[in-house]
């Protein structure tokens, strides 16, 4: 009796595994869709598509409405329908990068790849990882290991709102731009964006590429000592077209 209590007891537990990996799997279904996608959900499709009743998805949706408070989100139900409501494009786009660091290994580059296909097509991270590479070679500037993740996951976030018609809002132009050693990052966070969303430098908001300028420059952008002529060239004639605006 006591061993069929045991053996009970290991059944259970892992019966409740079983439930919170599905669960979680569900809540990054219906993240990726919502926000990456902008797509509206409904929950009786949505259920029959999980296999799971109705009121499982409705306690999904609370489990998230708590986690996405903090971030001036909410989840607006209509006519058996689910969207997301926000104020402000930066928040939505902070939230998921935070939600994707604290729930994945990403800092390990093993399993980075396998967790952010779960969210991301497979080839366009396996793209990034090689644009900011090169990008490093190129440009002459390095970017710490362990940060480097943070970069990667502003590019795909950045890439899938923006063509999805989701565009920071822009700022004045005179202080996108206050310093003279923000050129070059500017340049190159131009460059990464442009090929990540394959929509050319100069059709690209400029809120965009100032965005992704900040994660450089907050991650740790690091300019290599040589001299890169490519992109002395580059800046100069980008502060000559800024001092004609």
């Amino acid at each position: 009796r006591g061993l069929g209590d045991v053996y009970k007891r290991q059944e259970e537990s892992r019966s409740t595994q079983l439930e919170e990996v599905t669960q979680f799997q569900r809540e990054c279904d219906f993240l990726k869709k919502v926000i990456l996608y902008s797509e509206k959900v409904d929950i009786a499709e949505w259920s029959m598509a999980h296999f799971v009743s109705e009121a499982s998805i409705r306690r999904d949706i609370e489990k998230l409405e708590k986690k996405i408070l903090s971030y001036h989100l909410r989840f607006v139900k209509k006519n058996g329908e689910i969207f997301l409501q926000y104020r402000n494009e930066e928040d939505v786009r902070k939230f998921l990068r935070n939600y994707l660091i604290q729930h994945f290994d990403l800092e390990n580059e093993t399993s980075r790849s396998s967790c952010l296909s779960q969210f991301f097509v497979d080839e366009l991270v396996e793209n990034i990882d090689r644009y900011i590479s090169d990008s490093e070679a190129n440009y002459q500037f390095m970017i710490n290991d362990s940060y480097r993740v943070y970069l990667m996951l502003d590019l795909l976030i950045s890439s899938y709102r923006y063509k999805s018609g989701h565009h920071v809002v822009p700022e004045e132009p005179k202080s996108l731009i206050k310093n003279l050693s923000q050129y070059e990052v500017y340049i190159i966070a131009g460059d990464l964006l442009s090929k990540t969303t394959e929509i050319p430098i100069q059709m690209l908001d400029v809120s965009e590429i100032h965005n992704i300028c900040l994660t450089m420059l907050s991650v740790g952008y690091e300019a290599r000592p040589q001299s890169h002529m490519a992109v002395s060239e580059t800046v100069r004639q980008f502060i000559d077209e800024v001092s004609r605006l």
